[in-house]
């Protein structure tokens, strides 16, 4: 009876924690963006703020206003205001080998956290801003580079390396721009190419001899140019000197060829598949009516003890996917826009993992379907 005891209450206590899980507000959009909880309660009503961001999995959510001093980041099980790492500077992430890192400023340092696996790492300074490409990363966790970028400064940029907190590999200053070197092949970085603009010595003129009694000649300041210069770093930060601003000349300094870009990004995987086809659990799944015509529109069909009914079909709205947190996915649901409503968007969770399951998250009155196959789906107070 003892054993039992104890068995019964751990599994009180795992099921209390698996709720602690769950949600209690999420976003919706109805034509504007709004919150509720998931009681189906509106919290904040379409058009009080200008949008509500969705930050790794469902970890947080950033609460902006036309106001930006106003802004805010919540926690979306609690409902209030995280202000732990300081100020959030931007909702998009820094990306690093399939992990996210957001921005924030503390006591004029900036600070990098990643909140799915709750790690804040501060650093030395405060940064303007991070390159998130410069992982050159998707959901596969390509990465060919070991370094970020963090410009400091107008012209001030920083090499950190992610692998070491974020360590500071090198500092450059009085620099135009920085761009990368990527294989003409694989499309893979190889290097930055930084470019400086610097001043060019004027040759000195050759002065004419003074003549006695006459008058004193009125020497010219010299004429100070200024030119860009651009200097090749490898993948691995050596130093391969200077380097004409050019995709042939990097080429036969590098032995392969390459092409100039602003940008280190590649393709960036947001869900489990095209969402044309695709089996969501043992209930739902979204199929095509003709899966050999890419035209044939979409379903979000259910599996019911009376076979298998049609929900939702592309003629009416889009389906994406957004990652739960918890290493699956929740359907979201967007409505084809309209000049009159704008568009509607609601999270259906069909696993239960962060919402109540097989719930539409959305306030019953913004309900947008012609069809009342998702009724059924509608928390209802």
């Amino acid at each position: 009876m003892k054993f039992l005891f104890i068995g019964m209450l751990l599994l009180v206590v795992a099921s209390e924690c698996l709720q602690a899980q769950r949600l209690a507000y999420v976003p919706f959009c109805a034509g504007k963006n709004g919150l509720m909880d998931t009681l189906g309660t509106e919290t904040i009503a379409p058009g009080t703020v200008k949008d509500i961001e969705v930050l790794d999995g469902f970890s947080a959510y950033y609460i902006t206003y036309e106001a930006e001093k106003e802004n805010w980041l919540m926690d979306p099980v609690t409902g209030q205001k995280i202000t732990e790492y300081g100020v959030l500077q931007s909702g998009n992430p820094l990306y690093w080998k399939r992990k996210q890192y957001y921005h924030f400023v503390k006591d004029g340092k900036s600070v990098l956290v990643n909140f799915h696996d709750h790690v804040s790492i501060p650093l030395t300074k405060e940064y303007w801003s991070f390159d998130a490409n410069a992982a050159l990363y998707d959901e596969v966790g390509v990465v060919s580079l070991s370094y970020i970028i963090g410009r400091s400064g107008r012209d001030n940029y920083d090499i950190l390396m992610p692998d070491s907190m974020f360590k500071l590999a090198l500092e450059l200053s009085a620099v135009s721009k920085i761009e990368y070197v990527l294989h003409a092949v694989h499309g893979q970085a190889m290097g930055l190419l930084i470019t400086r603009v610097e001043k060019e010595q004027p040759k000195p003129r050759p002065m004419a001899k003074p003549v006695k009694g006459a008058p004193q000649l009125v020497v010219p300041r010299p004429i100070v140019r200024e030119k860009e210069v651009s200097y090749l770093l490898d993948r691995n930060l050596r130093k391969l000197g200077k380097v004409a601003h050019d995709e042939k000349a990097i080429a036969q300094k590098l032995g392969y060829e390459v092409y100039i870009s602003s940008s280190a990004q590649m393709g960036v995987i947001v869900g489990p598949g095209s969402g044309m086809n695709e089996r969501l659990n043992s209930e739902f799944e979204i199929a095509q009516d003709n899966k050999y015509d890419w035209d044939s529109p979409s379903w979000l069909l259910q599996q019911t003890s009376e076979g298998q009914k049609k929900l939702l079909s592309t003629k009416e709205v889009n389906f994406q996917f957004a990652k739960d947190g918890k290493g699956d996915y929740i359907l979201e649901i967007w409505t084809k826009w309209s000049k009159d409503a704008g568009i509607t968007r609601c999270y259906f969770d069909y696993n239960g993992v962060r919402f109540p399951k097989n719930k539409l998250m959305l306030p019953v009155k913004y309900y947008p379907f012609a069809n009342d196959n998702m009724k059924p789906f509608l928390i209802t107070q």
